[in-house]
């Protein structure tokens, strides 16, 4: 018999490779597989510092030790559709200069391997004489954007710095190419590493962004190497998974993730998702096909002030526990409902009486699918890693979920390496 989480569950889904990188849910109780719609590639990280390509139609997969410390077996990165605007954002191109400019001597290079594809980006500078305390564009590029939005960038960045300081930059810029705006963030160079930077809620008059790497302070015979690999740059608060570009902005499309319903029940059950911090003001774990005369479940992150919520939904009435405390990332977030009761919001085996309103009331069918990363009409995508999702036809306990193999197991996830000798792929 393959491992199940303990108590009984009527569904079990947890993340099994199909490939270098990538894969899918399986549910070893009803023996079945996740639907995954994605008509567009993706990139997943295999390791800290290494990007693969993921073929339509399959989820990235990810170590859950990249979010968990210790942690074993994989997460899936369920993500909203996004847009990555950097050209030549892997630097393909023979001559990369045609994209991206630099105040120091740029190239195409191999001298160490790149995070995604076969090169990166190289740039050497030297302060010149009479400098001092300047500014120096080490690699950037400028895009098209519009007031009022939220812009992300991102890249893995490594190298070595004397006498000056190295940071992440954009600037927002009007039709006159004067800059109205600059958000900043620093970069420590070394190993490889990957960083973020938004700029939020362009300003009035912006019509594109010059962003990318630059040197400050940098004084006559000051130095610099850079190497940068998989770029991007995108609209939104947060960054998401790499996409790869070469002559032309590329979007990938949204995760869609469904699984069957089988034994789950309208009257009572318990939702447990194993998952790492989400992105955005919005994110859902888990639910039931949205419908306001049916069940659903969720985790919201911001919404509530980083609160997490447990909720269902009959017949228009929305019926809820959100939390008191805010949430902390890799949890063990559980949620339980039953007619005549009030829903209960757990983080890692631990019952939170936060603010409740009402109880949940039976409705009168179920939906045929239920929900894995996002909300059922597509939009609240959980942005970030799910390594688990376990569905039980009744509310368990506080005892039964504060239990060590509700708890402490399954975040680790312990049993789910062994899953993968179990499935027929």
């Amino acid at each position: 018999m393959p491992y199940i989480a303990p108590n009984s569950p009527v569904a079990d889904w947890r993340c099994v490779p199909q490939g270098h990188g990538y894969g899918n849910y399986f549910d070893p109780v009803t023996g079945t597989w996740a639907t995954v719609t994605r008509t567009t590639p993706k990139t997943a990280r295999v390791a800290a510092d290494k990007l693969v390509d993921v073929p339509a139609g399959y989820l990235a997969l990810e170590p859950w030790s990249l979010h968990k410390t210790g942690g074993v077996g994989l997460a899936a990165i369920i993500e909203e559709s996004r847009t990555n605007a950097y050209l030549d954002s892997y630097f393909a191109a023979t001559d990369i200069t045609a994209a991206w400019a630099s105040d120091g001597t740029l190239t195409r290079s191999t001298d160490v391997p790149a995070v995604y594809g076969t090169h990166t980006a190289k740039v050497v500078l030297t302060g010149g004489a009479g400098d001092s305390n300047a500014i120096k564009t080490l690699l950037s590029q400028e895009r098209p954007y519009s007031a009022a939005q939220n812009v992300t960038t991102s890249a893995w960045a490594r190298g070595s710095a004397t006498g000056l300081t190295v940071q992440r930059f954009i600037e927002a810029i009007d039709a006159s190419n004067a800059v109205l705006g600059t958000v900043v963030a620093g970069l420590t160079l070394g190993a490889w590493g990957h960083g973020t930077l938004t700029y939020a809620n362009l300003p009035t008059g912006t019509v594109k962004t010059r962003s990318g790497i630059r040197a400050i302070g940098v004084d006559e015979n000051d130095t610099v190497t850079l190497y940068a690999s998989a770029a991007q740059s995108e609209v939104g608060s947060f960054a998401t998974s790499y996409i790869p570009t070469t002559t032309a902005a590329v979007t990938r499309n949204a995760d869609v993730v469904t699984v069957p319903t089988t034994g789950w029940d309208a009257a009572a059950g318990t939702f447990v998702a194993v998952s790492g911090a989400p992105g955005g003001t919005s994110a859902w774990a888990a639910q039931m096909d949205w419908h306001k005369d049916q069940n659903n479940f969720l985790v919201l992150r911001h919404r509530y002030n980083n609160k997490g919520q447990t909720c269902t939904a009959t017949g228009g009435v929305l019926v809820y526990e959100t939390s008191t405390t805010d949430m902390a990332y890799p949890c063990v977030h559980a949620g339980t409902y039953a007619s005549g009761a009030a829903c209960q919001d757990y983080r890692n085996g631990v019952s939170d009486a936060g603010t409740v309103s009402g109880t949940h009331s039976t409705p009168t069918d179920m939906p045929a699918v239920g929900v894995v990363g996002r909300l059922g009409s597509d939009i609240y995508h959980w942005n970030g890693p799910i390594a688990r999702v376990t569905v039980y036809a009744s509310a368990l306990t506080d005892e039964q979920l504060a239990a060590a193999d509700m708890t402490t197991d399954l975040l680790a996830g312990l049993d789910t390496a062994r899953i993968t000798n179990e499935v027929t792929l």
